[in-house]
């Protein structure tokens, strides 16, 4: 179900790139209906012939830091399904680099039928410590069924779209604003290098309101100006 949604929508899947597991169902059900799959494989997985043959784009690196390292660039957010060691070692990952700001990227952890009621209660357990904040800032989101799980997913989606329209919007203005700047600058130096050029030649009065108008914030030349005026 996953993996026919992520086609569907128009979303790309970022994986292990490796055979066996859940990933491996949700990745071919994702390439079944024509969506984009990118694998992030180490050499050892490779060595061991476990390659997956259904990546669109496969990246093949070094070891399994560079492998979460690589998966993190790539995603814009992170889904854990049930799984053994490596789900907890990637899961962990993105909680830990989020905790300390790294990134801002959500986690949605599926606790499908209790999968991960045991990570419940140890989070609860090191926050009744007081290892854990009573609010922290970054944490997993769990979710009890694959239902639950899109329709979180599909909030996100709408979430990120709405960022992506403010930081698009941000950077048109601040295109603006700097070609604005620039314009200015370039008549405030054409202004500069004629005073410069022709400061022994006097100004009439409509020349020097016009100039002190233009760089009404910059004082010195102001005083400059007003002197070749006298």
């Amino acid at each position: 179900i996953l993996g026919t949604w992520i086609a569907q929508a128009g979303h790309v899947l970022v994986y292990g790139g490796a055979t066996g597991g859940l990933m491996t169902h949700v990745s071919n059900a994702t390439k079944e209906l024509s969506g984009t799959v990118v694998g992030v494989i180490p050499q050892r997985i490779v060595q061991a012939k476990r390659m997956a043959d259904n990546c669109d784009v496969l990246y093949i690196v070094e070891n399994m830091c560079e492998r979460k390292q690589r998966m993190k660039e790539l995603a814009d957010c992170f889904v854990c399904l049930p799984g053994s060691y490596g789900t907890l070692d990637e899961m962990m990952d993105v909680i830990a680099s989020g905790t300390v700001d790294e990134h801002r990227k959500p986690i949605l952890v599926l606790n499908y039928q209790g999968f991960y009621e045991g990570l419940k209660q140890q989070i609860e357990h090191m926050r009744s410590l007081a290892f854990l904040p009573q609010q922290e800032q970054y944490a997993p989101r769990l979710v009890n069924t694959i239902e639950e799980l899109i329709q979180e997913l599909t909030l996100l989606k709408q979430e990120l779209e709405k960022q992506q329209i403010k930081t698009r919007d941000e950077r048109t203005e601040l295109r603006r604003v700097i070609r604005e700047e620039a314009r200015k600058e370039s008549y405030k130096d054409q202004i500069i290098r004629s005073i410069r050029e022709y400061q022994c030649q006097p100004l009439c009065y409509d020349e020097l309101k016009h100039f002190n108008r233009v760089l009404k914030t910059d004082n010195d030349l102001i005083i400059s100006l007003t002197d070749i005026h006298a």
